[in-house]
């Protein structure tokens, strides 16, 4: 009987590694990098969300470091910082949506439309724990240029 094994990752080819070293071997890898870096690592539920939830860590803690530009920059947006992480979270999603949905000419680029409906993407992910989405990947390009335009017009 073969046992399944939980630790599998894809490389950039979608080669599947199902190695239990290997993957002890990358944790190892990125817990140094991060640590050269004196950069924490976080556990997040793996539940759709992990993203924002990610997303939404960093952004507090910016906004804590420098509460007079970053953190009213990320209020204009209705993120604040008394938020609960998933309130947090479920607002990034939402950005990235109502972003999506206003320039979708731009955005839709990053969708294959011969095999998908752009806008039928857009809304799947809107919904809450949705992740196996093509837009999943320009998650933080969106949200990069939403911060981006906020500073441009504020």
């Amino acid at each position: 009987m073969k046992l399944y094994n939980p630790f599998r990752l894809c490389s950039r080819d979608n080669d599947v590694h199902n190695s239990d070293d290997e993957f002890l071997f990358h944790e190892q890898e990125l817990n140094s990098n991060l640590n050269n870096h004196n950069i924490q690592r976080l556990q997040v539920k793996g539940d759709g969300n992990c993203l924002f939830y990610a997303l939404a860590e960093g952004l507090i803690y910016e906004m804590k470091m420098d509460p007079d530009r970053f953190r009213l920059q990320l209020e204009a947006f209705g993120l604040l910082l008394d938020f609960r992480l998933v309130d947090f979270a479920n607002r990034l999603r939402q950005i990235c949506v109502n972003e999506w949905k206003l320039n979708e000419q731009f955005y839709s680029q990053f969708v294959d439309t011969h095999k998908v409906s752009f806008l039928k993407e857009v809304k799947k992910f809107s919904k809450n724990g949705v992740s196996d989405s093509t837009l999943g990947d320009i998650v933080p390009l969106t949200i990069s240029i939403s911060l981006y335009k906020s500073q441009q017009n504020p």
